[in-house]
């Protein structure tokens, strides 16, 4: 089960929207287009995203608005927490803060720690209508924006292993001798 984190979210939100959020991960990905839905909080911990200590991905946040005269200046930030402790207060947890004009899309690249825990989280993504990036926290409560968590899964995944090319066997009597070309460190080799 995911911890339990702060809900302080916005108060209300008429004019300011978070409209989409992608993040491809190694085996599953998290693409959500909420383009048009006016919500203050919203738990997408039903969608996830698997990553793996060490990988880089990159995360897509568009800005949106659910009014057509708003031109006020948004702030966006987002938080993993990496060692799943139930906070996002701790070092590098907080993956940057953005700010620009609705509609707007800003990625986000980031590396997960190689001291990652194993298991799963929450990545909490946060738009705050008019702020200010000064003193911006995963738990602020405010008057107007939107705050939307997802679930990462923190996992060993090993690189897929590539593939040999060009083999070649050649035959003798009591052993034969293979070549090939490949990128790998080692291969295991299996007879019968």
């Amino acid at each position: 089960a995911l911890n339990t984190y702060c809900n302080l979210s916005p108060q209300y939100n008429t004019y300011s929207i978070i409209e989409s959020v992608i993040l491809n991960g190694d085996t599953y990905s998290i693409t959500n287009n909420t383009s048009g839905v006016c919500g203050t909080y919203t738990d997408y911990t039903n969608l996830s995203a698997d990553v793996t200590p060490g990988n880089s991905y990159s995360l897509d946040l568009n800005l949106g608005t659910c009014h057509p005269q708003e031109a006020l200046v948004d702030i966006a930030n987002v938080f993993v927490d990496w060692n799943i402790d139930g906070d996002f207060d701790d070092s590098g947890e907080q993956l940057g803060v953005f700010s620009g004009t609705p509609t707007v899309t800003q990625r986000w690249t980031f590396t997960v720690p190689a001291t990652a825990v194993l298991g799963q989280t929450v990545l909490r993504v946060m738009q705050i209508e008019g702020g200010s990036t000064a003193g911006i926290s995963p738990c602020n409560t405010f008057s107007w924006g939107a705050v939307e968590d997802y679930r990462i899964t923190i996992t060993n995944t090993p690189p897929a292993c590539p593939n040999p090319a060009n083999l070649v066997v050649v035959a003798g009597v009591n052993d034969a001798s293979l070549k090939w070309d490949g990128a790998a460190n080692y291969y295991i080799v299996e007879y019968d």
